[in-house]
Order: structure tokens, then sequence, then C-alpha cells
């Protein structure tokens, strides 16, 4: 076996052993729909669904031949993939009082790690407004996953 010794090793250690660690997790962790949304960029659905899944096999089954065949932007999308698993994972629970005050649609009024605070400030618009819809959405303290519950929200209207 030959190594190529020239190459200049960016890594440390302890960043090795981290992003082992996430696609540890992302392997043992992670289902299908997931797979097909992190790491695919592919919405899971009725047309989607049988290749997201065999893809998902094939990275469940044999993760080092999958690995060692990946290359290009599917290997960017893999590792934004897992490490925005790993980061949804982890992150500490986040309350949205999300408000619709007029029928168009629901937007963020105000968020907080503290669900009291979110609480309050409900009890304080339900008082000053009159006909707003709020609720209480718990999420992370993340924008795209903020934006995306809201979408939702506003999507099953």
């Amino acid at each position: 076996m030959t190594h190529n010794n020239n190459k200049t090793n960016t890594l440390t250690p302890k960043q090795m052993e981290q992003a082992l660690c996430i696609l540890r997790d992302g392997w043992s962790q992670m289902n299908g729909k997931e797979f097909g949304e992190l790491c695919m960029d592919l919405e899971f659905n009725d047309v989607r669904k049988s290749y997201i899944n065999e893809n998902f096999r094939r990275f469940q089954n044999d993760l080092g031949g999958q690995i060692s065949k990946t290359s290009g932007e599917f290997m960017k999308r893999l590792a934004t993939g897992l490490v925005r698993f790993h980061e949804l994972s982890n992150a500490r629970q986040y309350y949205i009082l999300a408000i619709d005050y007029d029928g168009g649609g629901y937007g963020v009024e105000f968020g907080s790690y503290d669900k009291i605070d979110v609480i309050e400030e409900q009890k304080y618009n339900n008082e000053y407004y009159d006909d707003i819809d709020s609720l209480i959405i718990t999420t992370i303290d993340d924008q795209q996953t903020i934006d995306e519950e809201i979408s939702k929200l506003n999507t099953t209207e």
C-alpha cells in the first residue's frame, strides 16, 4: 500500500474525531426522509421515495463503500446534510410566538429559550390586539428551521 505523504493535513485529530462522531450519528440515527431532505436536497414524496430510500439503504448497509464512491457535489451535500442533522439533533429547544394578525398568514412575533417569556408575550398580544390568532411553536434557534416551521403553518391554513 502506498501513501501519499505529500498532502498537507489541515485537520487536527480532534476535528477528525468530531467528524467521525457526526458521521456515526447520522449513519445510526438518521431516517430515509431526513437523509433525502438533508443529504440529497430532495423532498421526500411519493415520486422520489423509492430513489431516496435506495440511496439511504446503501448509505446504511455499506457506509465505507458509499463514501469511497462519492465525490464532487454529492460529497458536499452529504457532508452538509450530516452536519445539519447533527446540529438539529443536538439543538436546544427554542420557543416562537407566531401571530396571524389579519388572516394573511403567520409571522414570527417573538422568540425565547424560556417558554414562560413566550407565554407572557402571547398573553400581552392577545389582550392588546383584537381578533389575532397566535400559536407557540417549539423549534430550535436556527433561522432556516424557524422559517420552515412558519411556512408549514401557512401552507396548512
